[in-house]
């Protein structure tokens, strides 16, 4: 009598048990993880996606998708971005030459404008007669 009754309390238990299951492994409708703004969601044959960093190259080769290899894709990636700073800090070299050559002929023209200034005051000065006298 107790065996009867544990197995039917285990078969209670196994349907229980499969029926959670069942609805527990659905995936949520509609819902999708956040794409990081990193990677992107690439679909294949419209139901598989697979999400990779950006800019990984891929090809097909025959039925198959080849995929970069992640070191060489971190290599290329350091690559491109030295070369796109080593572009943005020549830009900034040559901005500030043009900068600084800009300043110096302004420093140059107002010294300009001061020494004329300058002889115009002393000869303003000895046509009116105030110049002070030396003592």
């Amino acid at each position: 009598m107790k065996r009867r009754t544990f197995n039917r309390i285990g078969v209670v238990c196994l349907v229980l048990g499969m029926i959670g299951v069942g609805f527990g492994i659905r995936p949520a409708a509609g819902k999708k993880d956040p794409v990081p703004p990193w990677m992107e969601d690439v679909v294949e044959r419209g139901n598989t996606t697979y999400r990779m960093p950006k800019g990984m190259k891929k090809k097909k080769v025959g039925a198959q998708w080849v995929v970069e290899d992640l070191h060489e894709y971190v290599a290329r990636r350091i690559y491109e971005m030295n070369e796109v700073l080593e572009t943005h800090l020549k830009q900034m070299e040559d901005r500030q030459k043009a900068f600084e050559q800009k300043t110096l002929d302004r420093i140059r023209r107002l010294e300009g404008e001061v020494e004329a200034l300058k002889r115009r005051l002393s000869s303003d000065k000895t046509d009116t007669g105030l110049e002070e006298p030396e003592q």
